[in-house]
């Protein structure tokens, strides 16, 4: 019935947008925003097609939707992008609806709107304004370990948001957000090509042509000033899972040991996607051997 609706309110607009943006309809788009995160997928997506049409004509509603309100949708938008096996088409439309409240937020010096409570305090100082909080999730959505094997789209999807998105900011606000562009961007950056699976593949000549987008927009000595500064971060907090690890294996050794068994089984569980028709394991070197 929820998916009927949508669709049904989808028609509508499309017989007469004006006539559909122009009435008071806060209460309805409010309803329709409440379904983005609706646990059917078909429900997601039709909710996410008439999001789109929303931030495309915010401008035109007689009852505007606030600051707060823009960021709550934003904030649901990620969270669908950020979901395992998300769609193609649903991530295309969510790409879509952040790129527009990018522009938006870009155009009005928006600042991240964060509420009285002390978490939400804590998280406001994280960000330094409603640019560097979207730019912050999406970043956390590249460099994210968890459900690996269904986060492709999701992946991709944050690249391609990134590539978009360098052409909406400024040079200032590139230079801001550069670090934690080629942050999200780095791990597919060093990869091994002769060890890649064809999606891993993809990912690393996408994060390259996205890293060649950032150094276009700075000058050398800002661009190699940023890099330099990931790889420390990178190379830093290696050496802190190392410790860490290190310690644990000390400390409680059932515990290590359970964790070394189960990346093994993830091992061998990805070993399986890799025979080739005759059913012979493929090496991940690809290189020839002399």
């Amino acid at each position: 019935l929820i998916y009927s609706a949508l669709n049904l309110y989808a028609t509508f607009i499309e017989k007469d947008q004006s006539k559909e943006f122009k009435h008071p309809s806060k209460k309805l788009w409010e309803a329709v925003i409440a379904c983005l995160l609706y646990p059917h997928t078909w429900v997601r997506q039709a909710s996410g097609r008439l999001v789109n049409e929303l931030v495309n004509h915010l401008d035109e509603l007689d009852e505007m939707f606030n600051e707060e309100e823009i960021q709550n949708i934003a904030s649901r938008v990620l969270h669908q992008l950020a979901a395992p096996g998300i769609s193609e088409g649903l991530s295309s439309i969510s790409i879509k609806t952040l790129i527009k409240i990018t522009m938006i937020w870009s155009t009005n010096n928006t600042q991240f709107y964060g509420k009285d409570t002390e978490d939400d305090l804590e998280n406001e100082k994280l960000y330094i304004d409603a640019i560097d909080y979207i730019v912050t999730r999406v970043s956390n959505i590249i460099r994210s370990e968890k459900n690996h094997a269904d986060s492709f789209m999701s992946k991709k999807s944050g690249i391609q948001f990134f590539a978009l998105v360098l052409q909406v900011l400024s040079k200032e606000q590139v230079i801001q957000e550069a670090e934690k562009i080629m942050l999200a961007l780095y791990m597919h950056l060093e990869s091994d090509r002769g060890r890649l699976t064809e999606e891993q593949e993809e990912l690393s000549n996408l994060s390259q042509e996205c890293l060649q987008m950032v150094e276009s927009k700075m000058s050398v000595s800002e661009f190699t000033e940023a890099y330099t500064n990931v790889k420390q971060i990178v190379i830093r907090r290696r050496e802190e899972r190392r410790a860490k690890r290190s310690i644990m294996t000390i400390n409680d050794p059932e515990l290590a040991a359970q964790k070394k068994l189960r990346k093994h089984a993830r091992s061998r569980e990805k070993r399986k996607h890799e025979k080739d028709e005759n059913g012979f394991y493929q090496r991940k070197n690809k290189k020839r051997r002399t």
